[in-house]
This record gives C-alpha cells, structure tokens and sequence, in this order.
C-alpha cells in the first residue's frame, strides 16, 4: 500500500510499484502481460485520483491493471481501505496477482447511452469543479438533461444518473461526488 495522506508522490508511488514488480519478478519469473495482472483500489479524499492511475499503470511494464477508487462527500472524515489486516485512510493498494492460467480483463457497466451530449464550457481543473455545461450553470443544465429539478439532483439524483464519456464505443463512468450550493459540481 501507499500512504496518500499529504500531497501526492508521484516519485514515490512509481519507485514502490515497481518494487512490487521486482520482487515478484524474482519470486516466480519475469511477469508480463499474459501472466500477471495488477488490482488497484484507492481510498483517496484528495485530486489526485487520475495521476495516481496513471502513475500506477505507467509504472507496471504493460501489466494491465483494474480496479477502482471510493470517495466521500465528507471531505473531513476521509476514506478507508483494508489492507493486509489493516484498515488505512487515504491509501492506494496495489496487488500483482501472477498466474499460469489464461485471463481476460474487461469492462461493463448498467449504463446505455441517451444520445444527449454535453459539453463542459466552465472548470477549475486543479479543483476538480465543473461551473458550466453547454453555457448554463452546471447543476441546472446537468439536472434540465436528465430530466430533474437541479433540487432533486442535489439530493442524490446524480447518483442515479451518471455521467459518461465515451471514448469509441466504450462508456467511461466519471462520478460526480456533490452538487454544490452554488450550481457548481465537484467531480
């Protein structure tokens, strides 16, 4: 595991997973994409969860990894994984499973297209906040879309009706974490 509790260390994140990489490289033989795996999970109250995937998979040598990240609106409290018997705050844990066994990863999701596009014409990237969408405020266009007063989608709608982007064919889910009071929406 890695402690993410103060700024995010990309140096740090790499030099470990790669270490776990090492290690299990000496253990049972050289590991690569048709024999190993990586699961990754992330508890993770700050930013930084798109860096940390990216800094994780890039540091693998083409191991393809899966996983995911929780979050809480209560920004205060944090978020918690079980690792190893312990339970830690605002950690990302990778495992490297090795097989001899064929695998396949893939995605699925509940998820279908409405053919509504929406374009995000307002951000503050650095805090991970959406002000507009199509030129509107961003909880009214959001909630006008899916067909809810922004009220209602301020009282968990958003849950219930996520956003996707599509990438291909391929739907990506991009959880909205709150609707805030002033309109805004804290992906």
């Amino acid at each position: 595991h890695m402690d993410c509790t103060e700024e995010f260390d990309a140096r740090g994140v790499r030099a470990e997973v790669k270490r776990l990489v090492a290690h299990l490289d000496r253990q049972a033989g050289p590991c690569d994409e048709t024999n190993t795996f990586a699961m990754m999970f992330m508890a993770y109250k700050s930013m930084y969860e798109e860096r940390a995937l990216n800094t994780v998979y890039g540091s693998l040598g083409g191991i393809n990894l899966f996983g995911g990240s929780a979050s809480r609106a209560d920004e205060q409290r944090g978020c918690w994984i079980l690792d190893g018997g312990s339970v830690r705050r605002d950690s990302i844990a990778v495992a490297l499973i090795r097989t001899t066994r064929p695998f396949t990863l893939f995605s699925t999701h509940h998820v279908r297209g409405t053919g509504e596009r929406l374009a995000i014409t307002g951000a503050i990237p650095s805090e991970r906040l959406v002000t507009e969408i199509n030129g509107e405020p961003a909880a009214d266009e959001y909630a006008r879309l899916v067909g809810v007063s922004t009220e209602e989608l301020r009282e968990r709608a958003y849950i219930e009706r996520p956003v996707a982007v599509k990438i291909g064919d391929q739907y990506y889910l991009r959880s909205i974490v709150r609707v805030n009071e002033d309109g805004t929406l804290l992906f």
